[in-house]
This record gives C-alpha cells, sequence and structure tokens, in this order.
C-alpha cells in the first residue's frame, strides 16, 4: 500500500467537516466541468458520520483537507437511513435509531434472514466507493493511489467482496487508477447524472 507523505494526516471525517469537505469537492467537479448536486448524488455531505458507513480526509500541513474517501454499503438499512436523513434533516441522535454503521468485523459477513435468495445474498456484501477526490495542488504525490489502496483495503476488513464505483469519462487519470487496480467497466448505468461509466471489481 502507498504511503502518505511525511506530515500528512489521514483521519475519520467528523460532521464539522462538512463545509471543507464541500468546498472541496465542488472545487473539483467544476474543475472538470461536472455540476454539483447536493440533492441527490452530493447529499450527505455535512452529515458523514452518519450517511457515509466510511468517510476519511488527509490533511496536509497548513493546508487542512486537501482529500477525501468514502465507502457506501448496499444494506438496505443503510439506504432507509440515508432516505430518513434526506426527508427529515435528522440529526445524529436520530439517525442512531436506526441501524447504522456495521460492526465492521463481522455485520456485512452475516446471510439475510430466512428466503433470501443468492443475488440478494451477494448484493449485501457490495459496497460502493464515493467521494475520492485530492486537491489540484496536492496530485502527483501518490494520494490517489494511496486512497484506492485505503478502500480496498477497509472494504475487505468490513466483510465486502464487491466493490463498485461512478465516475465520468472526463476523469481520465482517476479512470486509468481504477483499471490498474482491476476495476471494469460494467452495462449497468451509473445512477448519477454527471457520471457515463460504472466499473466494479471484486474484493
Amino acid at each position: 500500500m502507498a504511503g502518505l507523505p511525511e506530515d500528512y494526516t489521514l483521519r475519520a471525517a467528523r460532521n464539522e467537516d462538512g463545509p471543507a469537505i464541500t468546498a472541496l469537492i465542488y472545487e473539483i467537479l467544476r474543475e472538470y466541468g461536472l455540476p454539483p448536486d447536493p440533492e441527490n448524488t452530493d447529499q450527505g455531505l455535512d452529515r458523514v458520520e452518519e450517511y457515509f458507513d466510511l468517510f476519511e480526509v488527509i490533511e496536509a500541513p497548513g493546508q487542512g483537507i486537501i482529500a477525501t474517501l468514502g465507502l457506501i454499503s448496499r444494506d438496505p438499512s443503510r439506504r432507509r437511513l440515508q432516505r430518513l436523513l434526506k426527508m427529515r434533516g435528522a440529526t445524529r441522535r436520530e439517525a442512531g435509531k436506526l441501524p447504522c454503521k456495521p460492526d465492521r468485523a463481522s455485520a456485512h459477513m452475516r446471510r439475510p434472514a430466512g428466503g433470501a435468495t443468492r443475488r440478494e445474498a451477494k448484493e449485501d456484501k457490495i459496497c460502493e466507493l464515493v467521494k475520492m477526490f485530492v486537491h489540484p495542488s496536492q496530485r502527483g504525490k501518490g494520494l490517489g493511489q494511496f486512497l484506492l489502496d485505503r478502500a480496498i483495503e477497509q472494504a475487505k476488513l468490513m466483510g465486502f467482496t464487491v466493490m463498485e464505483l461512478e465516475t465520468a469519462s472526463v476523469l481520465k487519470e482517476a479512470i486509468g487508477l481504477y483499471r490498474k487496480a482491476g476495476f471494469t467497466e460494467t452495462d449497468s448505468g451509473p445512477h448519477a447524472k454527471r457520471c457515463d461509466i460504472t466499473m466494479v471489481r471484486s474484493l
């Protein structure tokens, strides 16, 4: 796994990081002519602790947050939580009343309740790689590779068996990174309006 530059810090994101995370992501989207979508694709950035199964940031000395990484489970209970957050603007306390973050050692290894099909059992172990961004001033330092390696490592620890992602064809550097890591394009269309490529990788 690639390492971080000296004095750079990787840590779990907090809700109070929302404005800095949003500013970073929107800046990069606009750089590539991609529209921010706070109501759909980019929702949850102000509630990262509840909305994502994993959301981490990298901080650089004197610059604050310069890179982000997120994972979201395809588990139905997580989607229900996301709908609650979107419709009600739920607080962290309210969100805590629903099934939220998985037990990273075992939650996603459990089989669904009786009657589940083989496809449902497989989908229960799928995660989506989201919000992997690096500030323009920090490119060329291996941070993209570090984040991708980190995402794959953490997804395996959380019990996932498949990782999916959606991206846009203008993000050529990122697509090259994904392909090098073993991701392949699929026929299933992206759900995000600004994306036109879906990729998948077994873990």
